[in-house]
């Protein structure tokens, strides 16, 4: 159990996390579908409509869902979480359990009717999330070539969770019924006693009921057996190319540059080349030059790193222009006065104020990555004190990322084809 202990004007966020690594690999999908299917059906004591309005009523809102924590201390490894999250007064804490212990432990998944308008719902709007955030998607799909976690992001929530969801609808509508037995198995597995996770987010006023309203969950739930499945993964640098009916191109290529060859360190510098990009030569060679409607990239501290570009009406070009990012950096020029600049800029961006429901999932982040005070620290350190020579110096971790050569896209169909010797297999993005 996590306590988070800030002032909330009285509000309690609860979430209750349970690993997924109780599950075996192949059912990951399915602990997936759950947090869609979960909250929208009938429970023992309420119609699905019911249940919304008595959340309505009693609460600021209740949400379910399915994340990702990369272990910092210990890469590759990460920890995968199913979680319910809840708002909720002081006072009323203990319905917050009881719903959460409802919702659970005992939701019905026999309403056919009902199960299959879930389905067509998520998929639907997996679809859209697919369509309009295609640059994200493609970056989550590189990036799963090489990184377990993504890998696991990917069938929890990306491309191959939206192809998961048209094969279980198709199979759905044939026989309805290994659906929802699997569904049953999935979730006792996963909520258990012994794989559960409290994280609460509150004063000391509203910290001691906890112990005594939680009870209204633990009391519901089983004990669970303790079996883990390590998460299994293979690298494969598939290297697709997507097609859309889409007239624009978003163009992704990651790696990483803590775990190749070079083994290279992190530091603060990279959220100011984050800044420097956007500005300076991602924007001009793939905005201003090449006519895309936006670029980004992006640096963790577990060595995975991407650029993508937005709404881009070319591919290979782009491709070459992430090549040129090396060359770039060991050429860069800046005065004092545009360091400044992006110092100041970086520094903006990371003092940015957080509300308590922002902290508490910041603090939760942070215990389960393995991030302290002290590193947090060491990144404004290096980002205050940085230098041109610093950036400079960056030129080695690009070249990392790009060695990587995960590369994907998704886009105009005719494009792709065009294109079609940069990638290692060519699909529609979406079944006709």
């Amino acid at each position: 159990m996590l306590h988070h202990d800030i002032f909330t004007s009285g509000i309690g966020y609860l979430r209750v996390l349970f690993h997924t690594n109780r599950i075996p690999n192949e059912d990951l999908p399915y602990a997936a579908l759950l947090r869609h299917v979960l909250s929208l059906v009938d429970t023992e004591h309420y119609s699905y409509s019911d249940l919304t309005s008595e959340i309505n009523l009693n609460t600021g809102g209740l949400s379910l869902g399915i994340t990702s924590y990369v272990n910092l201390k210990k890469l590759p490894d990460f920890t995968g979480a199913f979680s319910a999250e809840v708002r909720v007064l002081y006072e009323k804490l203990d319905f917050g359990f009881e719903i959460v212990s409802e919702i659970l432990t005992r939701s019905k998944f026999s309403d056919e009717k009902r199960l299959g308008e879930i389905l067509k719902t998520t998929r639907s709007r997996m679809k859209m999330k697919l369509e309009n955030g295609s640059h994200s998607a493609a970056v989550a799909r590189a990036t799963s070539y090489f990184s377990p976690t993504s890998a696991y992001n990917d069938c929890t929530g990306g491309i191959r969770y939206y192809q998961f969801l048209d094969d279980v609808i198709r199979e759905f509508e044939k026989d309805p019924k290994p659906l929802i037995a699997k569904l049953e198995e999935v979730s006792k597995k996963l909520f258990t006693k012994e794989n559960m996770l409290i994280s609460y987010t509150c004063d000391k006023a509203g910290f001691p009921a906890l112990s005594e309203s939680m009870k209204h969950l633990t009391d519901t739930l089983p004990e669970g057996e303790g079996t883990v499945y390590p998460f299994q993964f293979q690298p494969e640098l598939k290297n697709e190319g997507f097609k859309t009916s889409s007239q624009v191109n978003y163009v992704a290529r990651c790696g990483n540059f803590r775990l190749g060859e070079e083994k290279l360190d992190y530091t603060g510098a990279l959220r100011i080349l984050k800044l420097i990009l956007s500005y300076d030569y991602l924007w001009q060679n793939l905005r201003v030059k090449g006519g895309a409607y936006g670029c980004m990239s992006g640096f963790g501290r577990s060595g995975e790193g991407y650029f993508v570009s937005y709404r881009d009406p070319k591919m290979k070009e782009t491709n070459e222009v992430y090549e040129g990012i090396v060359d770039y950096l060991e050429h860069f020029d800046a005065s004092d006065r545009d360091m400044t600049k992006y110092v100041i800029g970086t520094i903006g961006a990371m003092d940015t104020p957080f509300t308590p429901a922002d902290q508490g999932a910041r603090g939760l982040s942070a215990y389960l990555s393995g991030v302290t005070d002290e590193m947090m620290q060491e990144e404004r350190d290096q980002v205050l004190a940085a230098t041109q020579k610093d950036i400079q110096n960056l030129a080695g971790i690009v070249k990392a990322i790009l060695k990587t050569g995960a590369l994907c896209a998704i886009g105009n169909e005719e494009k792709v084809e065009e294109n079609r010797e940069m990638f290692g297999e060519v699909k529609n993005l979406f079944r006709a």
